[in-house]
């Protein structure tokens, strides 16, 4: 994102080219995650899909964003995605530890079988 702010105050009002996007679909993205105790080492989190609509035209008025202004509201997009699923990934570790720690306090048995469904 800072980059992106670094290349918007190169650009000059007159030299700046606008774009309006209607549709901007993002599908089948993949992210790795280093050093986070999420998931797996090295595999990759899949990504829901994203749907931008409208970008540059606000409230009917079409008159664009800059390249940057784009990417910006992308990256936001993005960047929101990937937090959702680390979130979601982080609780269902936390559920799985649970759910181990539960088991040995009533006698449960070492049960190593992935459950990713069910309660």
């Amino acid at each position: 994102m800072d980059n992106l702010s670094q290349y918007s105050s190169d650009e000059t009002e007159e030299a700046q080219t606008n774009v309006i996007i209607d549709d901007l679909y993002i599908t089948g993205a993949k992210v790795f995650v280093m050093g986070l105790p999420v998931g797996k080492e090295g595999e990759p989190m899949v990504l829901p899909d994203i749907h931008l609509q409208d970008i540059g035209n606000v409230n009917g008025n079409q008159e664009g964003v800059s390249f940057v202004e784009a990417s910006e509201e992308t990256m936001v997009a993005v960047i929101s995605a990937v937090t959702t699923v680390l979130a979601n990934n982080q609780v269902k570790e936390l559920l799985k530890g649970g759910k181990k720690f539960l088991k040995s306090l009533f006698g449960g048995g070492d049960d190593d079988e992935e459950d990713d469904g069910g309660n």
